[in-house]
């Protein structure tokens, strides 16, 4: 199943009867884009690692943005270290993008200009003066998955 289609049952799923809809900030088309739940009920963020799709919802009372990343674990994380600090690994990259999906901006800001802090019950990221909480989430052997929000003021 192509993943758009993969995805899509995914939120249906979590959302039955939920409106969704993709437009891409850079070039506008509708094929593809951060996904947005029309009435705003809800926050939807996807991630495609591989053969898995992963997708999170959180209502609106509780996140105001959401972002997932899921990533395949590979012998080295190739490329991390060009665009993060020494030592990050896939659980850092992972974590960084979540960041940027919550953000809605994603790679449009350098994921250098990110910042991760660990919490005793997870991390909290900076991008620029916006704060995300996040956490780990459980996923399948070889993949990590790591998800970003932004609390909303009526929790």
């Amino acid at each position: 199943m192509p993943r758009r289609d993969a995805s899509a049952e995914l939120i249906d799923g979590l959302l039955p009867g939920a409106v969704v809809v993709r437009r891409c900030a850079r070039c506008g088309s509708t094929a593809h884009g951060r996904p947005l739940v029309v009435g705003g009920r809800h926050v939807v963020s996807v991630s495609y690692t591989d053969r898995w799709v992963v997708a999170a919802v959180a209502p609106s009372s509780f996140a105001t943005a959401l972002g997932v990343d899921a990533v395949t674990v590979t012998s080295a994380p190739v490329g991390v270290d060009r665009v993060l600090a020494a030592g990050a690994d896939h659980r850092g990259w992972a974590r960084v993008e979540a960041a940027l999906k919550a953000d809605g901006r994603g790679l449009a800001v350098e994921p250098a200009h990110v910042t991760i802090e660990n919490e005793p019950d997870g991390f909290i990221a900076r991008v620029g003066t916006a704060v995300f909480h996040g956490w780990d989430a459980p996923a399948p052997d070889g993949v990590v998955v790591s998800l970003a929000v932004r609390l909303s003021s009526r929790r």
